[in-house]
């Protein structure tokens, strides 16, 4: 936007000058940006700013600016500061690291499998070739017999890990977002109770001062009769 400002021509008249703010684009205040500013930025509903638009502040801003009340625009300024959950980014951390030694196992395994199972190739066709009472044509086949059994072991040995691994993730990912869920139960629960306990505190010592007070004035007399 561009603001102008004019003192007039003389045939408008003294003291009619022009005070305005000249706005090259009335999409930025479409309806969709009054309801983003409505929901503070919050599109899902989980309390945190997803996306910030400052259209709205920017025309509430001018408007102001132009009335000559400056006294909000500083206001609207600020913006909100959200602390993390230091708690909750520990637990995640700590779940991605034990995801990711688990599947360095997983594959380390893996890898062991298919090496055991290659060692094992080789020594029966080491020990086909060795025979010499079979032709080449009957080792052949004996060669990819065992080749096809020993590949066979191997993809059942494989699709185990895998089946073992992906159960381990799960599991991993289920504690872990099972732990979190506890956490921020607990987060909320703290942030409906303790809130009001400094006021509790503060009307108990008023209270007690009161009575400390009220029994400071009442004659020993009377203390003593009511006793």
């Amino acid at each position: 936007g561009v603001r102008v400002r004019s003192g007039g021509t003389a045939a408008e008249g003294a003291g009619k000058g022009i005070n305005a703010i000249v706005l090259a684009d009335l999409d930025m205040f479409a309806d969709s940006f009054f309801d983003f500013h409505e929901r503070g930025g919050d599109l899902d509903g989980d309390g945190l700013i997803d996306m910030r638009f400052d259209n709205v502040t920017f025309l509430l801003n001018t408007i102001d600016s132009l009335l000559g009340d400056d006294r909000f625009i500083a206001l609207r300024r600020r913006q909100p500061e959200f602390r993390r959950l230091s708690k909750v980014d520990e637990m995640t951390k700590k779940a991605n690291e034990e995801r990711q030694e688990k599947l360095e196992v997983a594959n380390d395994a893996a890898e062991k499998k298919i090496e055991e199972a290659q060692a094992a190739l080789d020594q029966a066709v080491a020990d086909i070739r060795a025979k010499t009472d079979i032709d080449d044509t009957t080792k052949q086949i004996m060669i990819r017999s065992a080749e096809e059994a020993e590949n066979r072991r191997l993809k059942g040995q494989t699709e185990q890990i895998e089946r073992e691994k992906a159960q381990e993730i799960d599991r991993i990912k289920a504690e872990h977002a099972r732990a979190v869920d506890e956490v921020r139960d607990r987060i909320r629960v703290a942030a409906i109770l303790w809130p009001p306990v400094p006021a509790l505190l503060l009307g108990m010592l008023i209270f007690l001062r009161k009575r400390r007070r009220e029994s400071a004035t009442i004659p020993e007399s009377r203390k003593r009769r009511q006793s």
